[in-house]
């Protein structure tokens, strides 16, 4: 009976003075579950926007070294 008692007392003030905005505000963001993780890369996913990166950082470099040249250049 004591316990019961204590367990209830511990589970209704446990709930006070908490609203949802507070509690939202302190979980983490969500990340992709474990399944979505092995399906993406079972499917190549993965590879595929680490290949799209990559390109995105060659064609960065490039402009910015073409760039640099026509400038070095005086065209």
């Amino acid at each position: 009976m004591r316990l019961a008692l204590i367990l209830t007392a511990i589970i209704i003030t446990s709930g006070c003075g908490c609203d949802k905005s507070k509690k939202e505000k302190l979980q983490p963001p969500k990340q992709k579950s474990t399944l979505n993780t092995v399906i993406e890369g079972a499917t190549g996913k993965t590879a595929v926007d680490a290949g799209n990166k990559a390109k995105a950082q060659i064609e960065a470099i490039s402009e910015k070294r073409n760039k640099d040249l026509n400038d070095i250049m005086g065209e």
